[in-house]
């Protein structure tokens, strides 16, 4: 919860599959969606990726590295 700066209040959706995706509210009432997903060795590529796309100004994209 340290990324998100406060914590959820509730969860508006979770989706399952190869990840798995969150819809949450936080006690703020800020509304943020979380994806998680198991290394498989390609994370640091994807992160890579996705920061160009957010240098760019892709909407949306607010990354973290990896939480063990």
């Amino acid at each position: 919860m340290d990324w998100l700066g406060e914590r959820p209040v509730s969860v508006a959706f979770e989706v399952r599959s190869i990840s798995t995706v969150f819809g949450l509210r936080l006690a703020g009432g800020r509304d943020v969606v979380v994806k998680a997903r198991a290394d498989d060795g390609r994370a640091a590529s994807c992160v890579a990726a996705q920061a160009r796309l957010a240098q760019r100004g892709f909407p949306g994209l607010l990354l973290f590295p990896r939480v063990p």
